[in-house]
């Protein structure tokens, strides 16, 4: 793939993956992990947002699961913007 320019979501490399399904949860990790982005795994969003905070927001990507104990893909995502 030389000669070929960087889409700009493969220049983010840090994602922020909160799941409660662990099979899912690793298997798109593992993926992820495959072509190159390091990926920091959550199992609800409430410790996605403890992982958030311990890293100073430092993620270039969320991807959230909207159904999740604790607190939803969309409370995550509304929590991530306040803090951004």
């Amino acid at each position: 793939m030389t000669g070929m320019a960087a889409s700009p979501l493969m220049q983010s490399r840090r994602v922020l993956l909160a799941d409660d399904d662990h099979a899912f949860r690793m298997m798109l990790g593992r993926v992820m992990g495959i072509i190159g982005f390091d990926v920091t795994y959550a199992e609800d969003g409430k410790r996605a947002l403890t992982l958030f905070d311990q890293a100073d927001g430092a993620f270039d990507l969320l991807i959230t699961d909207i159904c999740m104990p604790e607190m939803n893909g969309n409370d995550l995502i509304k929590a991530i913007r306040q803090r951004a």
